[in-house]
């Protein structure tokens, strides 16, 4: 749609966007939308500048420990159960050496 003096009001606009990420439009809208999208997008993502990015990976970095602490407290859990075993065997093997000897 052609606006005043011959203008594309569609193309305006996203130029105008695209200048504020430091663009310019191309003769492709789909191009350049996609470029307006991507950069905010990455912005979005970008934790110097997003609180939501900054959430997402405090977020992720207390889920990971709470996944560690959880491996931990298992490892701990079965090596008792391990010491526990070691100990039952050692105690077999010592009534063994006594009845052989």
């Amino acid at each position: 749609m052609v606006g005043n003096n011959g203008k594309n009001p569609w193309r305006d606009a996203v130029d105008d966007m695209l200048v504020t990420c430091h663009e310019v439009a191309s003769d492709d809208p789909r191009e350049s939308i996609n470029r307006l999208i991507n950069w905010h997008v990455t912005v979005s993502l970008d934790p110097a500048v997003s609180s939501a990015a900054q959430e997402l990976i405090a977020r992720g970095r207390e889920e990971a420990l709470n996944e560690s602490i959880k491996m931990l407290e298992e490892l701990h859990e079965r090596r008792k159960h391990m010491d526990n075993y070691a100990l039952y065997f050692a105690n077999l093997l010592r009534d063994r050496k006594k009845n052989a000897g």
